[in-house]
């Protein structure tokens, strides 16, 4: 209870600080605190309440970086104003940030996380911040949850929690059985034989969900995901929002541009692309392989001023409309 509050206290003086040394102070005390404990601790920060590890690094990132995840209101309420109603997957849920920062009423949410510690804060946040619409839904209709990790095809695999996300790291076939038998007993949760897999068409499938946005957030298995949901793509032409990270996705034995020519084949031409801060860049067409690889390349000689991007896919067919998203986005960031 101690370490709860001496946590919740350090976390809530960096939010509130308001000169680089005290936030420095605290930041140092922080990073000191973690190497002993890493408790839960729950917070509010600009009107959001999330309950979360003290090593979480979202709130911080969003006091240093105002946009920081906050593009996915924006798209949101985009595609509310367009369609009447958002019907929203989120792949790699966290903690459930994506839902409450989301902030729409009365939305449809199917939200997916593998790793079972997250997964039980993704519960408790999420039903924290929608209870009075799952009241009225009578039983939470609006909201679905899966405890399964999504790839394109069969692997072996460990989790590490770290930075505040649960990344899956492959193990390579003469490590996979002794990492079977063998979980790192310095992590708990690092346990490979208790993963579940799952395509996203067959989660789509199982909770008869259709979406109109997809997000997904999974630390370089963006790309599989994306093959597992062709026939969700095909048949919903949802908006889709994903991580675009070259380091990632080539440690997942990954070429960072192959999976435009695939989208391109489902029915999507046109992505809005933002950085790793929230900031919306550019529009590109999805043939554009030259200047996608230009903004690729922009990662690795930028000296980490852009880490990855976000990529904001428009199918040709659909209502939606790369250029009057955008100038939606940038209305409410100017207002």
């Amino acid at each position: 209870m101690l370490a709860k509050s001496l946590a919740t206290f350090i976390y809530g003086q960096i939010l509130s600080s308001r000169t680089r040394l005290g936030f420095r102070i605290f930041s140092k005390l922080r990073a000191l605190f973690l190497r002993f404990s890493d408790p839960i601790i729950t917070l509010e920060f600009r009107g959001f309440t999330l309950s979360m590890p003290f090593s979480h690094t979202l709130f911080i990132n969003q006091k240093l970086y105002p946009n920081y995840d906050m593009q996915l209101h924006k798209i949101a309420s985009y595609i509310q104003s367009k369609t009447g109603q958002l019907r929203m997957i989120d792949i790699g849920a966290n903690i459930g940030d994506t839902a409450v920062l989301t902030n729409i009423a009365h939305a449809d949410f199917l939200l997916v996380e593998g790793e079972k510690s997250y997964f039980d804060l993704l519960k408790k946040n999420v039903f924290r911040h929608y209870a009075k619409t799952l009241k009225e839904q009578q039983g939470g209709g609006g909201i679905k949850i899966e405890n399964c990790f999504i790839t394109d095809k069969d692997g072996t695999y460990n989790i590490n929690l770290a930075q505040g996300s649960g990344r899956l790291e492959k193990i390579t076939p003469a490590d996979s059985l002794e990492s079977k038998h063998h979980a790192d007993s310095s992590n708990p949760t690092n346990h490979s034989d208790s993963l579940i897999f799952k395509t996203l068409d067959s989660i789509v499938s199982e909770h008869n969900f259709k979406p109109n946005f997809i997000k997904i957030d999974t630390d370089g298995f963006d790309f599989k995901v994306l093959r597992s949901a062709q026939q969700t793509l095909k048949e919903t032409q949802s908006l889709v929002l994903f991580e675009w990270d070259m380091f990632h996705l080539q440690a997942q034995d990954e070429n960072p541009l192959s999976i435009f020519s695939y989208l391109e084949s489902l029915g999507y031409h046109q992505a809005l692309i933002f950085d790793n801060f929230g900031t919306l860049l550019c529009a590109v067409e999805l043939s554009d392989t030259q200047n996608l690889k230009l903004l690729l390349d922009y990662t690795l000689y930028s000296n980490k001023n852009i880490y990855y991007y976000d990529v904001l896919l428009f199918p040709k067919n659909s209502p939606f409309e790369i250029y009057e998203c955008a100038q939606f986005i940038t209305a409410i960031s100017d207002s």
